[in-house]
């Protein structure tokens, strides 16, 4: 087996308020139900709605298909 290696980038992802057009953010706490839900506060408007994630958060996104590692891409400990 070996370890293969793709280039990626990092995508933030917030959740946009329905009512005004803010960002939402966390507030804390959550709501314990199946799914649970996690309170937000829009930063503009001040509207609060629950989410089943807590935003914003990072996304991994693959930009090239995997490939051998070269260089100081290669894992040193092998």
């Amino acid at each position: 087996m070996a370890e293969l290696v793709a280039e990626s980038k990092i995508l933030q992802v917030n959740m946009q308020c329905d009512k005004c057009g803010g960002l939402m953010k966390y507030i804390g706490g959550a709501l314990m139900s199946d799914p649970p839900l996690y309170p937000h506060k829009c930063q503009n408007c001040g509207v609060v709605e629950r989410f089943r994630y807590i935003y914003p958060y990072q996304r991994l996104v693959t930009i090239e298909n995997p490939r051998e590692p070269v260089g100081a891409e290669r894992n040193p400990d092998e």
